[in-house]
This record gives C-alpha cells, structure tokens and sequence, in this order.
C-alpha cells in the first residue's frame, strides 16, 4: 500500500515565506482563485498534524529547493504545544523556525479530513486556472527530492485521505460533465448513483456545500434536483459559503426560471428530472425531502426579474406542463391542471371538479407551484381552469325520459322548495364525465348564475332513488357553498338524514311531550 499522496502542479517559483504568514499569499485578494485568503495552507497543515498525518511541501524559491515539513514543540515557559517549521535542504542543512501558531490553530473550523486534501489540491489547482498550469495526483511510496518547476504537496496515506482521491468527484466537479450550463457560467449537474443524500454544491470545481461541510445538517434524509457549480459565491476563510440561503440560493433558482439566459440543456433537462422522478411532490421515490424546496417562496418569479421569457416554449412552466401532459393525458384527459398541495384548500373537491373538465390534477407542492404559475404555467393552474365555462354539452329531455324527470323534480320541490331557485341542467353522458353524476355550477360567485348540472344517464338508467339523491346533494352545494370533504357539507347531509328518520319514523306526539317536559324542567331551574 503506498505511504503518501503526491498533488503537483507546475511552479517555477513558491516563495517559503509565503508557506509561514498568516494571511500572505499571492492570490490574495484575487477572487478568481481558491486560495485567496492566505490562510488554508497554514491552518491544514496543523489540522493535519493534530490528526496524526504529515503534510509535507517540495519546491524551489530564489534561495534554492526546500523541503518544509511540520512538528511541535512543548519547549516554552508555559508548555504550549507550537508548531515548528523544519526546512530539509538538498545540501543536508535542516533548518528549524517557530511559528507563532499553536497546535490548536484553526480547530474550530478544521475537522474534516477533506478540507485538507483541499487546501493541498487548491493551490495546483489555482496554478492551473491562473495560467494552464498541469497538475497531478498519485499515490507513492516515499517523499522526492525538489524538483525545480514544480511544487508538490505529499500527504499521508491516510484511509480518511484516501477515500477522498477514490471518490474524488464527490468533493470535486472538475470531472463531471454538466447537464446544463447558463451565460454565467452556473452549472447544473445530475446526482451521482451512490450519492443520492443532500447536495452538493461547487465552487470552481471545488465543495463548498455538502455533507463533509455542514455537521448539523440532515443530509441523509433529504436529496436535491441537482448538484451545483456556481460561478459567484460568498465563501469564509474555511472555504465553506457564508451562507447558502442568501444569494447562492438565489442563484440556483433563478437558473431554472431566467431561461433567456439557459446556455446548454434548457428547460428539458430541468423538467425531465422534476416530473420523470416526480420531485414536484416535494420529495423524491424514496420519501427524501427535496432540498431546494426548503424555501418555497424563492420559487416566485416577479415581472421584475430579469432573464425571463413567460411566453416562449422553453420557460419554465410551459416546458413543466408540455412533459407533464405526455406523461399523464390520454383520451380521458386533455390537459393537466396543477394544484398546490400546501394551499390549504379541499383538494379533493378541487381534483374532481378538474376531471369533470378532462383535466388531470397533478398535485405539487408549494415551491413547484410558484415556479410554474410565474413562469408561463399560469393558465393551467387549478383556479384559472376552474374559472373556465364548463365544457360540456346540455341537452333536452323529452317523452318517457322528460316524465321520468319531472316526477323526481317534483318529488324534490315537494321535500325542499328551494329547488326552484336554481336551474337545472341535463349533460350529455360521455366518457368524460361518465363518472360525474352531478354537478352544482358557479357557487359562491356573484357574477354568474348558479345552476345545477345532472348527468342524462340518471334519467335514461331510471334510478329515481339516485336521481333524487344527486339533485339534493347538489342543492345543499348550490345553497350552503360548501365543497365536498368538508365538515360544514358533512353536516348538512347529517341534518337531512335526522329530518327525514324524525318526518318517517318518529311519533310526533311522544316528541311533542318530550320536548314539553324538557322546556318545562329547564324553566323551574331558571327560576331557581
């Protein structure tokens, strides 16, 4: 098994002074860079060393090749365990130098073994970003000589070090290939198949955000849609972004909605993964929350955003119901209406009246609902198709079937004259609304007409029982406006059935004095 892992990049010069002070480094400042706050490759090495690992640098400076390791000394008035700088030189010579840090430098933040690994990769990486340095990662067995040109990094073969070059592109995006790209840059990729939990998010190919970094997060109970490479972001001296619900959040969805800015994939692949692995539920297949969805109304996309096209065919919300409506509609759906699963209201009854008019419900949840109806999806949301005519055809009766009716009709004007005030209409049976047997229309709006709307099969079946029983259940609709699945309908039909067994089965007389004797009794305990 090898001893060391070796990072090299090409570097005709790293000066060691810069490998001592805090705060010193030639990107510093530089936000193109990851380095840039001259701190990682002195806190690592120490994080390294308390974990038991060396870290050890090679390369040359204007004095000539060095090798810099690191180590402790206890040897001070108050026995503070300092760290040491041990210079090997290619001519035998080792030279010790004190560092003004102590064994416990930076331990607050430093506790993951990949912060090292990092710090030792970022600065070949930096080197390549900067000018098209190479670099390389091997694993070897012992510690080289400086080579002039380059400098490298060895760190111990640790299983913890290991596992990160194993899984490099877990920690790492550079060799992931972007399922899509906008103008600035901003990146999308797909979910690796054994890393499934939390997300991810990059910077310059580098984590920045994920289970490695956030030790209070739940990341094995929740996935994402994506895992991301943002090209702006606002990072400490940990190299962890400040915080990922200001603008980085802001920028993840945002590509989704700015789609006058998509570069490479578009709308199809965020779509595709959203409806093919029915993420707009709120959680994927195997019951893990969805990150994003966390901060539902960042989904909202106003009139002022920039970026955003409602009416070309690859926004948002067009490009959502388009998949949506090849997945889910058939001869018995003709489009899908989308209803918001957190809204609050009866979705049951909302579901039906959908189907009534050959729309399938598809229910979301909130962040998905705000996505679609502010980005081109609004005229298949639940509340705009519901406050469409209704379509369907009305038909007449007539002989037979029209004596059939009327004696129902009359039978129902008889038990409840309220009928009368709402009109009556017949719809022809189709295998649309073969399963819909009443209907009450427009409840609860001033500016239409409310009427109850009955299916022709009632009549041509002869079942007056269920005839008379849909026409009533629709009146109490029509009367009380209450929906279906509510607890006020609920009690209607409640009431009716007691009124009907009272009218049918109770003595009228045995309830009169019973009643009687009750006023009677109550009043004797009001005078007292």
């Amino acid at each position: 098994m090898s001893k060391y892992i070796k990072i090299t990049n090409e570097a005709l010069e790293v000066p060691r002074l810069f490998l001592e002070l805090l705060g010193v480094s030639t990107k510093r400042d530089n936000d193109d860079t990851i380095g840039q706050f001259g701190s990682g490759t002195k806190f690592a090495p120490i994080f390294a060393l308390r974990e038991g690992w060396e870290w050890v640098s090679t390369g040359y400076d204007n004095e000539g090749g060095y090798t810099l390791s690191y180590q402790v000394t206890s040897d001070n008035p108050h026995g503070i365990d300092v760290i040491q700088f041990r210079y090997d030189l290619p001519n035998g010579e080792i030279h010790i130098k004190d560092s003004s840090y102590s064994l416990g430098a930076g331990e607050l933040g430093w506790d993951h073994a990949y912060q090292v690994f990092r710090e030792a990769f970022a600065n070949a990486l930096d080197a390549h970003y900067e000018d098209g340095s190479e670099y390389s990662i091997d694993m070897v067995d012992s510690i080289g000589e400086p080579e002039f040109g380059e400098f490298s990094v060895y760190l111990t073969a640790d299983p913890e070090l290991v596992d990160i070059v194993e899984n490099f592109d877990r920690f790492f995006s550079l060799n992931r290939e972007p399922v899509f790209t906008d103008r600035f840059g901003n990146k999308l990729y797909e979910k690796m198949l054994d890393d499934k939990d939390g997300i991810r998010v990059y910077h310059k190919g580098v984590l920045i955000y994920g289970p490695e970094l956030v030790r209070e997060s739940r990341f094995d109970e929740m996935t994402s849609i994506f895992d991301y490479d943002l090209a702006k972001v606002d990072i400490g001296e940990d190299r962890k972004v400040k915080d990922i619900t200001g603008t980085e959040l802001y920028t993840m969805i945002k590509m989704y909605a700015r789609n006058m800015y998509y570069r490479e994939g578009g709308a199809e692949v965020i779509v595709n993964r959203m409806v093919n692995d029915k993420l707009y539920t709120g959680s994927d297949p195997n019951d893990k929350f969805v990150w994003e969805f966390s901060y539902p109304y960042s989904f909202k996309i106003y009139d002022y955003e920039e970026g955003v096209d409602r009416d070309r065919a690859d926004a948002f919300g067009k490009a959502f119901i388009h998949r949506a409506e090849a997945l889910y509609c058939d001869d018995t759906f003709e489009r899908v209406g989308i209803v918001c699963r957190d809204s609050g209201i009866a979705q049951g009854s909302i579901c039906e009246s959908l189907e009534e008019r050959g729309v399938y419900p598809l229910i979301v949840c909130q962040p998905v609902f705000n996505l679609i109806e502010s980005t081109g999806g609004k005229k298949n949301v639940a509340a705009y198709i519901l406050g469409e005519g209704f379509d369907t055809d009305f038909v007449q009766v007539y002989g037979d079937d029209k004596e059939f009716y009327d004696l129902a009709y009359k039978t129902i004007v008889d038990y409840d004259s309220r009928i009368v005030s709402y009109p009556i209409k017949i719809m022809q049976e189709s295998t649309k609304n073969s399963t819909i047997l009443g209907k009450a229309m427009n409840i609860n709006r001033t500016d239409k007409t409310t009427f109850i709307a009955i299916n022709s099969s009632l009549i041509t079946t002869r079942n007056i029982q269920l005839l008379i029983a849909t026409i009533i259940h629709e009146l109490d609709h029509a009367v009380s406006g209450a929906l279906d699945n509510t607890r006020e309908f609920r009690d209607l039909a409640d009431n009716r059935l007691g009124d009907l067994i009272i009218k049918h089965h109770c003595d009228k007389q045995e309830l009169i004095d019973i009643m009687n004797k009750w006023s009677e009794s109550d009043s004797i305990v009001d005078d007292e």
